[in-house]
């Protein structure tokens, strides 16, 4: 069986920027995200350095969801939603999905223990 899929929608949450515009452009600019992220000393790992998505600016893009119902997700899945409604609002889809049998979302996560 011969299947195709078609990507029509980009959404990206990166520490260089929320959206794909502002994550290209911080990548094309030589920008780094990295700087000290006090988070990480507090959940218990041995650094303090790394590249962080503010939660605060990730929220503001899910503007569909209540904000409590924001606060009860883990950040991967808020970053998800965002990425989803960034990808969403990118193609050009509107609300609700004409044929829901033939849209999806992939979403993938890196975790470097």
């Amino acid at each position: 069986m011969n299947r195709r899929a078609v990507i029509t929608g980009v959404g990206v949450v990166s520490p260089l920027g929320i959206g794909s515009q502002a994550h290209w452009d911080g990548l094309v600019s030589g920008r780094s995200a990295v700087a000290r992220v006090d988070r990480l000393t507090r959940l218990g790992f041995p650094v303090d350095v790394g590249a962080d998505v503010p939660g605060q600016i990730v929220a503001a893009c899910v503007p569909r969801m209540p904000k409590k119902q924001v606060k009860l997700f883990n950040r991967a899945t808020t970053f998800a939603m965002a990425a989803a409604s960034l990808a969403a609002a990118d193609a050009g889809i509107t609300t609700p999905v004409p044929d829901p049998v033939r849209a999806g979302v992939i979403s993938a996560t890196l975790f470097i223990p």
